[in-house]
Protein backbone atom coordinates (compact mmCIF):
# COMPACT_ATOMS: atom_id res chain seq x y z
CA UNK A 1 0.00 0.00 0.00
CA UNK A 2 2.84 2.41 0.76
CA UNK A 3 4.31 1.73 -2.67
CA UNK A 4 1.02 2.69 -4.41
CA UNK A 5 0.69 5.76 -2.25
CA UNK A 6 4.25 6.87 -3.06
CA UNK A 7 3.70 6.23 -6.76
CA UNK A 8 0.47 8.25 -6.63
CA UNK A 9 2.24 11.14 -4.93
CA UNK A 10 5.04 11.10 -7.52
CA UNK A 11 2.59 11.05 -10.43
CA UNK A 12 0.49 13.77 -8.78
CA UNK A 13 3.60 15.90 -8.20
CA UNK A 14 4.67 15.55 -11.82
CA UNK A 15 1.18 16.50 -12.99
CA UNK A 16 1.14 19.55 -10.71
CA UNK A 17 4.57 20.72 -11.90
CA UNK A 18 3.54 20.20 -15.53
CA UNK A 19 0.38 22.27 -14.99
CA UNK A 20 2.39 25.09 -13.40
CA UNK A 21 4.84 25.08 -16.34
CA UNK A 22 1.96 25.23 -18.85
CA UNK A 23 0.30 28.14 -17.01
CA UNK A 24 3.58 30.09 -16.78
CA UNK A 25 4.29 29.50 -20.48
CA UNK A 26 0.79 30.67 -21.42
CA UNK A 27 1.08 33.82 -19.32
CA UNK A 28 4.50 34.78 -20.65
CA UNK A 29 3.82 33.99 -24.32
CA UNK A 30 4.56 37.23 -26.15
CA UNK A 31 2.95 37.90 -29.54
CA UNK A 32 5.24 38.07 -32.53
CA UNK A 33 5.87 41.63 -33.68
CA UNK A 34 5.60 41.84 -37.45
CA UNK A 35 7.75 44.05 -39.67
CA UNK A 36 6.15 47.52 -39.52
CA UNK A 37 7.10 48.15 -43.16
CA UNK A 38 4.79 45.39 -44.37
CA UNK A 39 1.00 45.54 -44.82
CA UNK A 40 0.48 42.89 -42.12
CA UNK A 41 2.81 44.79 -39.77
CA UNK A 42 0.77 47.96 -40.27
CA UNK A 43 -2.47 46.08 -39.59
CA UNK A 44 -0.96 44.65 -36.40
CA UNK A 45 0.27 48.06 -35.25
CA UNK A 46 -3.08 49.72 -36.07
CA UNK A 47 -5.16 47.10 -34.23
CA UNK A 48 -2.77 47.27 -31.26
CA UNK A 49 -3.00 51.08 -31.14
CA UNK A 50 -6.81 50.96 -31.27
CA UNK A 51 -6.93 48.29 -28.55
CA UNK A 52 -4.62 50.44 -26.39
CA UNK A 53 -6.68 53.60 -27.02
CA UNK A 54 -3.63 55.29 -28.57
CA UNK A 55 -5.60 57.33 -31.09
CA UNK A 56 -2.68 59.43 -32.35
CA UNK A 57 -0.74 56.24 -33.11
CA UNK A 58 -3.77 54.66 -34.80
CA UNK A 59 -4.30 57.79 -36.89
CA UNK A 60 -0.65 57.75 -37.97
CA UNK A 61 -1.59 54.82 -40.24
CA UNK A 62 -4.10 56.96 -42.19
CA UNK A 63 -3.60 58.90 -45.40
CA UNK A 64 -3.59 62.68 -44.94
CA UNK A 65 -7.13 62.85 -46.38
CA UNK A 66 -8.46 60.21 -43.99
CA UNK A 67 -6.72 61.81 -41.01
CA UNK A 68 -8.41 65.10 -41.90
CA UNK A 69 -11.83 63.41 -42.08
CA UNK A 70 -11.28 61.33 -38.94
CA UNK A 71 -9.55 63.32 -36.22
CA UNK A 72 -7.99 62.04 -33.01
CA UNK A 73 -10.93 63.50 -31.05
CA UNK A 74 -13.37 61.68 -33.36
CA UNK A 75 -11.50 58.47 -32.69
CA UNK A 76 -11.48 59.02 -28.92
CA UNK A 77 -15.27 59.27 -28.93
CA UNK A 78 -15.82 55.93 -30.66
CA UNK A 79 -16.36 52.44 -29.27
CA UNK A 80 -14.73 49.11 -30.01
CA UNK A 81 -16.04 45.57 -29.52
CA UNK A 82 -14.32 43.22 -27.10
CA UNK A 83 -11.71 41.24 -28.98
CA UNK A 84 -9.75 38.29 -27.65
CA UNK A 85 -7.46 37.72 -30.62
CA UNK A 86 -6.71 38.83 -34.18
CA UNK A 87 -4.86 36.43 -36.47
CA UNK A 88 -3.66 37.10 -39.99
CA UNK A 89 -4.94 34.61 -42.55
CA UNK A 90 -3.72 35.96 -45.88
CA UNK A 91 -1.83 38.89 -47.39
CA UNK A 92 -1.85 39.83 -51.04
CA UNK A 93 -0.08 42.77 -52.64
CA UNK A 94 -0.82 44.05 -56.12
CA UNK A 95 1.01 47.21 -57.13
CA UNK A 96 0.16 50.03 -54.73
CA UNK A 97 -2.60 48.11 -52.93
CA UNK A 98 -2.47 45.38 -50.29
CA UNK A 99 -5.25 43.27 -48.89
CA UNK A 100 -4.83 41.69 -45.45
CA UNK A 101 -7.44 39.12 -44.40
CA UNK A 102 -7.70 38.39 -40.69
CA UNK A 103 -9.82 36.36 -38.32
CA UNK A 104 -11.07 38.29 -35.32
CA UNK A 105 -12.03 36.25 -32.28
CA UNK A 106 -14.54 38.14 -30.14
CA UNK A 107 -15.09 37.38 -26.50
CA UNK A 108 -18.01 37.91 -24.17
CA UNK A 109 -17.51 41.10 -22.14
CA UNK A 110 -20.46 40.36 -19.87
CA UNK A 111 -18.81 37.38 -18.19
CA UNK A 112 -15.01 37.47 -17.89
CA UNK A 113 -15.00 33.76 -16.98
CA UNK A 114 -17.05 32.78 -20.00
CA UNK A 115 -15.46 30.72 -22.73
CA UNK A 116 -17.97 32.08 -25.24
CA UNK A 117 -16.17 33.33 -28.35
CA UNK A 118 -17.03 33.77 -32.00
CA UNK A 119 -14.95 34.44 -35.10
CA UNK A 120 -15.40 37.07 -37.77
CA UNK A 121 -13.49 37.44 -41.02
CA UNK A 122 -12.29 40.98 -41.69
CA UNK A 123 -10.44 42.47 -44.68
CA UNK A 124 -8.08 45.43 -44.41
CA UNK A 125 -7.16 47.34 -47.59
CA UNK A 126 -4.01 49.45 -47.54
CA UNK A 127 -2.37 51.80 -50.03
CA UNK A 128 1.37 52.28 -50.52
CA UNK A 129 2.23 55.97 -50.20
CA UNK A 130 5.90 55.46 -49.41
CA UNK A 131 4.63 53.31 -46.54
CA UNK A 132 1.48 51.26 -46.09
CA UNK A 133 -1.53 53.31 -44.90
CA UNK A 134 -5.31 53.14 -44.81
CA UNK A 135 -7.31 55.46 -47.08
CA UNK A 136 -10.57 54.25 -45.51
CA UNK A 137 -11.08 53.55 -41.84
CA UNK A 138 -10.99 49.86 -41.14
CA UNK A 139 -12.45 47.55 -38.58
CA UNK A 140 -12.31 47.18 -35.58
CA UNK A 141 -13.21 50.73 -35.06
CA UNK A 142 -15.65 53.03 -36.87
CA UNK A 143 -15.78 56.31 -34.95
CA UNK A 144 -16.03 58.80 -37.81
CA UNK A 145 -19.09 60.01 -39.68
CA UNK A 146 -18.89 59.76 -43.44
CA UNK A 147 -21.97 61.82 -44.32
CA UNK A 148 -20.12 65.06 -43.72
CA UNK A 149 -18.23 66.67 -46.61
Amino acid sequence: MDRNRTLGMVVGGIAAVSLIVIVIAALTDEPITLDPDTPEGVVQAYVTAVADGDWAEAQSFFTADLAERCTVSDMASGRMDDVARVSIDDVSVSGQQAVVDVTVTHSSADDPLSTSTWDEGVTFVLTDEGGWVFDEISWPYFPCRWDEP
